[in-house]
């Protein structure tokens, strides 16, 4: 789910944008401004970029660091006034449950022109079938306790959601480690359900490719976490946040999915991997 604190932050006038415009007015480097005020260099960083919300006690140890007026400290304390209640109703939405996040998700899709796809231990959610994508869903109600409920509605809203794969306006991109083909998030015969959905996407498509990353495969760069590219952003998900990424961050998960898809595998070679998955489970 997209997180619009920080796409907030980050618009022209923005919070983050002011903090990193007054910094360099002031003629500061981030590590220069970072021992002005006792914040570490990462700090700073989450700041300009929209990755912390900065407290009323930072706004003014930042305002008496880059001597800024009672005025212009005065608007930076509303803008994170309003960034705070963005932010609030922003995990009211999350708590709100899975079917929301999956709708949100949905519009995101719908509007791009590419999606490109990196997973290291799960099957994409595009390419995921019913039953496998229920287990995910099921662990996201153990883990941020969504309503169990709700799970059908969040099942038929990502089944919906793979009609975009025929769009041929469209360009889809999914690599994938075959450590996702061997993980067993479900039981075994839905997970064979699913590696049988995955054989149909190793035939050429015009819209749509595919590939694995074989085990013994020496990789370039190594695949740190799961990423979503939808157009030039980045959306990244961890067990209890979403980080989004723009501009020069987002040009470097775009270089390693580059890198990625170069030492995956297509065609008859995929189909090998995954029917020896297959074997494996029966």
């Amino acid at each position: 789910m997209t997180n619009p604190t920080e796409a907030w932050l980050l618009k022209p006038g923005g919070l983050a944008r002011l903090l990193k415009q007054h910094r360099e007015r002031a003629g500061l480097t981030g590590q220069a401004l970072g021992e002005k005020v006792g914040w570490n260099q990462s700090k700073v960083s989450k700041l300009e970029t929209g990755k912390q919300l900065p407290s009323d006690d930072d706004l003014h140890a930042f305002a008496a660091a880059v001597e800024l007026d009672d005025e212009a400290l005065g608007l930076l304390t509303d803008l994170r006034t309003q960034a705070d209640a963005i932010s609030k109703e922003w995990r009211a939405g999350r708590a709100g449950g899975q079917t929301a996040i999956q709708q949100n998700y949905d519009e995101l899709v719908r509007a791009a022109k590419v999606i490109r796809n990196a997973e290291v231990t799960t099957v994409p959610g595009l390419l995921q079938t019913r039953e496998y994508a229920r287990y995910q869903a099921e662990q996201a109600v153990v883990l941020h306790g969504f309503a169990p409920d709700e799970i059908e509605a969040t099942l038929d809203a990502k089944m919906r959601r793979q009609d975009v794969l025929y769009d041929a306006t469209k360009r889809f991109e999914f690599v994938v480690a075959e450590s996702a083909l061997r993980l067993l998030y479900s039981p075994p015969d839905v997970m064979l359900a699913q590696l049988d959905r995955l054989l149909t996407l190793t035939y050429p498509r015009t819209n749509l490719w595919f590939g694995i990353i074989p085990f013994g495969t020496q990789l370039p760069t190594v695949p740190q976490n799961r990423f979503i590219a939808v157009d030039d952003v980045i959306y990244i998900e961890d067990f209890a946040d979403e980080a989004v990424y723009r501009g020069e961050r987002a040009s470097t998960y775009a270089k390693a999915m580059d890198l990625l898809m170069a030492e995956a595998v297509t065609g008859e070679q995929a189909r090998r991997l995954i029917l020896a998955a297959s074997d494996a489970l029966a």
